[in-house]
């Protein structure tokens, strides 16, 4: 039998206090998980700072205040990745600001329309299915867009 030295046995009851702690840390981390997830569904899908890293980060900070501008830059980051996404095919130009009004989909209405003045009439069923997919497209687009408005949206109160 190998015998421990004091400082050892030191060691490894610091070490079993942490293990405790982190038994009692565990529940707290997945809440925080799954309303990070509620919060910012997009981060369930993500690998890279994704809902574990930022439940990290969150654990980590010091103070509400530094919880609270976490969120704030979860918030920031995922609207410049939604940016990135709202680009007219036909301009290249960044459409996430313009209203849904003048948009079809992603693209500017005007685009859309001086794209298909141009174009030639559908003449195969594989164009016209093309086409719808990507009309059903713009649509789930259009309704993503509107229920990410309808969840910003603030009702004024008096």
């Amino acid at each position: 039998m190998i015998t421990k030295s004091q400082n050892e046995l030191t060691i490894a009851v610091y070490a079993r206090g942490i293990r405790n702690i982190q038994k009692q840390l565990e529940p707290y981390e997945r809440m925080i998980q799954e309303e990070l997830g509620r919060l910012f569904p997009s981060l369930l899908d993500e690998e890279k700072d994704g809902v574990v890293d930022w439940t990290c980060d969150i654990m980590n900070c010091s103070s509400d205040d530094e919880v609270f501008e976490t969120l704030e830059r979860i918030r920031q980051i995922q609207q410049e990745k939604q940016k990135k996404d709202w680009i007219c095919k036909y301009c290249g130009k960044n459409t996430y600001d313009v209203d849904c009004e003048y948009l079809f989909g992603t693209n500017h209405v005007s685009c859309v329309l001086s794209n298909e003045d141009e174009s030639e009439p559908l003449k195969t069923v594989e164009q016209l299915r093309s086409q719808m997919s990507r009309m059903q497209d713009y649509i789930t687009q259009l309704e993503s867009r509107l229920t990410q408005l309808e969840t910003q949206y603030e009702e004024p109160t008096n």
